[in-house]
């Protein structure tokens, strides 16, 4: 579909998921979603390849936690007794250059909260 088609039909930015496919091509989808003016979410690996905004899990964080489980398996505790947990800690990624080339001011409020930022 056509950047064209697409905005008739309501869409109004790109949301790149951890997709295998996806993953393959995220340097060709940043790409377009800026060429057309789209704005755009996806991973911290979106985002390096230029894309607006990534959000995602704080791996370090995750990975740290994750030694309290080695220790309780290591220490006898059957790894189906452990509860499942999802991330508590998130990465907010802005890159600066794409907002400019969109013409989108990022409010002062998401500047506070970025992690990283690509001006």
């Amino acid at each position: 579909m056509r950047p064209l088609v697409l905005r008739s039909v309501g869409v109004e930015g790109v949301a790149c998921i951890p997709d295998p496919v996806f993953r393959s091509n995220l340097t060709a989808i940043a790409e377009l979603a800026r060429l057309h003016k789209f704005p755009s979410v996806g991973d911290a690996g979106f985002f390096s390849a230029g894309g607006l905004f990534a959000l995602g899990p704080n791996y370090v964080a995750m990975a740290k936690r994750s030694t309290s489980f080695v220790d309780r398996i290591l220490k006898g505790t059957a790894p189906g007794d452990l509860p499942a947990e999802q991330a508590t800690e998130f990465k907010l990624f802005v890159n600066l250059k794409t907002a400019k080339e969109l013409g989108i001011t990022i409010p002062a409020t998401i500047f506070a909260r970025a992690n990283e930022v690509i001006e």
